[in-house]
């Protein structure tokens, strides 16, 4: 009993010539150096000649590095997560642009508005595929969409095949695509009314919820 007593009062002394100081002034150096990949047991006598015991520079150095290895893990599937929400949202955009294009040619008329449930399509996709929520889902999400979006509005627009390629400003493509130019004002303005709610919906889909 008596030579753990000893032990413990041992391991709670600072090193000869130094002063007893706050562990919490040398986390950053801890960290530091465990990045480095210093060996713990190095760090843990440097930080001991310089006043913290052999107690707290232990507990210290082990409570850093658990930290460190958390985040490590953490950053290894929130890169996994972005991959897959974008795997799903690179899907859903085929899904949304496919049905976009096929009620377009059903109807034979451009369908502005189908932006929008490509739109929520995509969020979904990265959201169910990654299965996660935040903000690198929602930017992923919203990234994919602009240019779901865009591949619909210039470049598989079916129904003005029918159009002359002067009228579009550009040269008349292959049957299946349309004549690619310079829209008017009133088809940019067009666009942009119905995009602006895509890309919210491909946002807002994946969000956090907030914890009541």
């Amino acid at each position: 009993m008596d030579g753990s007593d000893s032990m413990a009062k041992e391991n709670d002394k600072p090193a000869p010539g130094g002063l007893k100081k706050d562990p919490a002034l040398f986390t950053g150096m801890v960290e530091f150096k465990l990045k480095q990949g210093v060996a713990k047991e190095t760090i843990i006598e440097e930080i001991v000649q310089k006043g913290l015991t052999p107690a707290q520079a232990k507990s210290l150095t082990h409570r850093v590095s658990e930290r460190l290895e958390i985040l490590a893990v953490r950053e290894a599937v929130d890169f996994v997560s972005v991959a897959l929400a974008a795997v799903g949202a690179l899907v859903a955009a085929a899904l949304g642009a496919g049905l976009w294009v096929l009620a377009d040619n059903i109807i034979w008329s451009h369908l502005d508005f189908m932006a929008v449930p490509a739109g929520a399509l995509i969020g979904f996709g990265a959201r169910l595929v990654s299965g996660r929520r935040g903000v690198p889902i929602q930017i992923t999400a919203a990234v994919v969409a602009v240019f779901c979006i865009g591949a619909v509005e210039y470049f598989l627009d079916v129904p003005a095949l029918s159009c002359a390629p002067v009228s579009k400003g550009g040269m008349e493509m292959i049957r299946g695509f349309s004549c690619v130019g310079i829209k008017t004002a009133g088809e940019l303005a067009r666009d942009i009314i119905w995009v602006g709610p895509a890309l919210l919906l491909s946002l807002w889909i994946p969000r956090r919820k907030k914890k009541n």
